[in-house]
């Protein structure tokens, strides 16, 4: 260390070692006056700020190579013979928040500076120091790629060291650290120390700037510590959703929305016990980890939390109400091995307590994991039909007993071709509708009942007057382009559309009544015919059989099962035939299965059936060659 301060053994070099510490620190001062002195206190400033203590932190190790031709004897950071110019960079290191380290790797030992101590909450500690001192604080999943990273730097694989890790500071809490250093050997060689500084970047990896709350980021390691704990106290993740933000918000300019979710952000945090964590998350959600001993525990606070969404959230002066939906998972951190996967878990219960409604809270359960697994495969299975013609038209007899039993219509019923085989609606539909798929489907099942419409041997065997029936649903009704999509569909296969009749639910229409209902009178209006399907089941209204516009009421197979030992029940469809029937509707019973169904149903007025007493849903190709005009009763 002696031979160091002895300028006289290198007295060249030293001038130049002084000459260009010089014009460095010069340069770095005036660089420092121009953007740090100005004491801008504006968000613009402090990014100024920020990109300042940045870039003088590169600096200074550019500058590390420079300021040592030589080996640095070891400590010198620490004090010692260290030069006055030297000290001064030091100093000029400890102004911009960075620790500084100095790592002599024959006896793996280490200096740090006092602001490194500082930075972490530690009380200071004079060196030499063990390696340990610093390693055994780096969090236990990226002690080994800092050290990789070393390894690399020093192996000539990487032209610098940098590296971030996380590092547990005096309070028990992980900051985020980006490390950088240069070693003595980069021309040379494998060098004997590295020296380099930390600086800490917890904030700009673990906050979220448009709240000011913690990240996803955030979320991840505070479950990581969690699980790492094997504690028995039962723990809640909640994800919560902001279910109208999108659509209310995307008006405000962008600071205006961060206003307002950082006023939204401290009245959460209000109502929250305090030992609870709250982030946020993409797309207007928020994330929490709350300790409750009992779900009614959970109850109240969620109660509490939920009373903020009772009021108007102002943004830019502007009162705006916003829905929540909130998905929770009940956990105990001894038996979570996998943080991704409990994430996943809150958020399929967040994505069925959006689908449920405003306000809802969704329990994450297994029955929900195996629904959704169904969903998804049944969209794949959706998509995998669309794209290679996989969506069958199967037809299913509508028979008018009044006419001796001869095959007036049939109804149109989709299936889907998969690798599994044939399979029917309950394995698709409801997917089909959540992801309107449903439309696409749709339309490839009308054309083929518009094809059958127009098939030359189907209008030899059956008439040139017997009509098609095609379920619409809730998603169909709403669309602007059904009914001319329809119309030149029907006009390129120069089909009549009195001959096509489409079928729709009491809940399809009521789920937007008003555009249905346009809907509807618009198709009749063209001449397409409209039936009211499955009436007589769930909340069915009698008055929907005078306001709506229809053509046929097809009774539900609930009207007619155990009716020939049913007394009521015949009184019913018998008053409900004659209802439709004096109300202008051709009346369909379905679920007609076996003969004495079949004979009740004749004897009280039913003109026209639909059921397995015929013939279940068949393939188009395989309909001619099995079912004649006047097909034979499976009595």
């Amino acid at each position: 260390m002696a031979d160091m301060c002895t300028p006289e053994s290198n007295g060249e070099e030293k001038s130049r070692e002084i000459e260009i510490l010089d014009q460095a620190i010069g340069t770095l001062d005036a660089w420092v006056r121009n953007r740090v002195g100005t004491n801008d206190l504006t968000l613009d400033g402090q990014r100024a700020e920020s990109e300042c203590v940045a870039r003088l932190a590169v600096l200074c190790n550019a500058l590390y190579p420079q300021v040592t031709p030589s080996p640095m004897p070891f400590g010198a950071l620490s004090g010692g013979c260290f030069s006055e110019h030297t000290l001064l960079l030091g100093g000029v290191l400890d102004g911009t928040t960075d620790g500084i380290w100095e790592w002599r790797l024959d006896t793996d030992q280490l200096c740090l500076s006092s602001r490194w101590f500082s930075m972490l909450g530690l009380k200071e500690e004079h060196g030499p120091l063990p390696s340990s001192v610093w390693l055994d604080r780096v969090h236990p999943d990226d002690q080994a790629m800092l050290r990789e990273a070393v390894e690399r730097y020093l192996n000539s694989i990487d032209s610098s060291l940098a590296v971030e890790y996380r590092i547990k500071d005096a309070f028990g809490t992980w900051r985020m650290m980006a490390c950088r250093g240069v070693s003595d050997g980069q021309t040379s060689g494998r060098g004997r120390w590295l020296v380099g500084t930390q600086t800490d970047i917890t904030d700009q990896r673990f906050c979220d700037r448009a709240t000011g709350l913690g990240n996803a980021e955030l979320l991840n390691q505070h479950l990581d510590d969690i699980c790492r704990s094997n504690s028995d106290q039962p723990l809640y993740l909640i994800k919560l959703a902001l279910s109208n933000a999108e659509d209310v918000l995307d008006a405000f300019p962008p600071h205006h929305i961060e206003g307002g979710l950082r006023r939204l952000s401290r009245v959460m945090r209000c109502r929250l016990p305090p030992d609870t964590s709250l982030v946020a998350l993409p797309n207007y959600q928020f994330g929490l980890v709350v300790e409750a001993d009992s779900r009614a525990t959970l109850s109240d606070i969620m109660d509490r939390l939920e009373a903020v969404f009772s009021e108007p959230v102002i943004f830019d002066e502007t009162g705006v109400w916003l829905s929540h939906a909130m998905g929770i998972v009940e956990f105990h951190p001894g038996q979570v091995t996998n943080v991704p996967q409990l994430l996943m878990q809150a958020r399929l219960a967040l994505q069925h307590a959006v689908r449920t409604g405003v306000g809802s809270r969704c329990f994450y359960t297994d029955a929900l994991a195996e629904l959704t697994r169904h969903a998804g495969a049944g969209e794949q299975m959706i998509r995998e039909a669309l794209a290679h013609n996989g969506v069958r038209c199967f037809l299913q007899p509508i028979v008018s007993l009044s006419e001796g039993g001869r095959i007036v219509g049939f109804e149109a019923l989709m299936r889907l071709q998969t690798e599994f085989g044939i399979i029917g609606p309950e394995y698709f539909i409801e997917v089909a509708e959540r992801t309107a798929l449903i439309h696409p489907l749709s339309r490839h099942l009308l054309e083929q009942a518009i094809d059958v419409l127009a098939d030359p041997r189907f209008n030899t065997v059956y008439g040139s007057e017997f009509t098609v029936n095609v379920n619409l649903s809730s998603k169909q009704l709403l669309d602007a382009t059904l009914v001319e999509w329809l119309m030149s569909a029907l006009a390129r296969r120069n089909v009549a559309p009195t001959r096509l009749q489409v079928e729709v639910t009491e809940s399809s229409v009521l789920a937007e009544p008003q555009t249905a209902r346009l809907t509807l009178e618009a198709l009749r209006a063209r001449g397409i015919s409209i039936a009211l399907d499955d009436f007589g089941t769930g909340y069915s209204s009698l008055a929907q059989l005078c306001d709506l516009p229809l053509d046929t009421v097809k009774l539900d197979r609930c009207l007619v099962m155990h009716i020939e030992s049913d007394a009521r029940k015949r009184h019913v469809l018998v008053s409900m035939i004659e209802l439709c029937k004096r109300l202008g509707y051709r009346v369909v019973v379905e679920g007609v299965e076996d003969f004495p169904v079949l004979r009740t149903v004749r004897a009280l007025g039913g003109d026209s059936i639909q059921g397995f007493i015929y013939a279940r849903p068949l393939p188009v190709g395989r309909v001619i060659e099995e079912l004649p005009l006047f097909p034979v009763m499976k009595a």
